[in-house]
């Protein structure tokens, strides 16, 4: 990937973990296409850095991401595509 790309991803990233508010202490889940796992490669220690929150990046296929998401299991945050992000409402998960 080159710079301007990882550039625009990581203020993106950015803007996206800023506004996510964890349901309770210490740990932010994300779940994301493997495919962004270049992308975020430092995103648990930058945040980290500037939060003293710790980030927890779980990686699967667009349709496992899907599958976790929609089931009900913990999460703070979703990186999916557009076709799967709309496929299926997320399930309430516990608080």
């Amino acid at each position: 990937m080159d710079s301007s790309r990882e550039s625009k991803s990581g203020i993106l990233i950015g803007a996206l973990l800023a506004v996510v508010q964890p349901a309770h202490a210490a740990d932010l889940i994300v779940f994301s296409a493997a495919a962004l796992k270049g992308a975020f490669e430092k995103l648990p220690e930058q945040y980290f850095a500037a939060s003293g929150d710790h980030v927890r990046l779980i990686y699967g296929t667009a349709g496992q991401v899907h599958d976790r998401a929609v089931s009900g299991e913990s999460l703070d945050l979703v990186i999916a595509t557009a076709l799967i992000s709309s496929s299926a409402p997320l399930a309430a998960g516990p608080a």
